[in-house]
């Protein structure tokens, strides 16, 4: 199957360039993304740097990041 991709050419012109070589085994894996509670549960704990502690908790580490008026925009 031929699928096509988006590209720029030497002039700055975008243009539609077929390619073959695009199969499920030639793709990149995804890297692991793992969410806060995530991290806690796989590593044990997670460093903030806000107090330069280990939390345990989510609920722990995002109060030291409230304390220092820092958000972790999740939305």
């Amino acid at each position: 199957m031929t699928r096509k991709r988006l590209a720029r050419d030497k002039e700055g012109k975008f243009e539609w360039i077929e390619y073959s070589d695009f199969t499920s085994s030639s793709r990149k894996p995804i890297k692991e993304d793992l969410t806060v509670d995530g991290y806690i549960k796989k590593y044990g704990g997670i460093h903030s740097h806000a107090d330069d502690k280990i939390h345990t908790t989510k609920g722990a580490y995002m109060d030291s990041l409230k304390e220092k008026d820092l958000v972790i925009k999740d939305w």
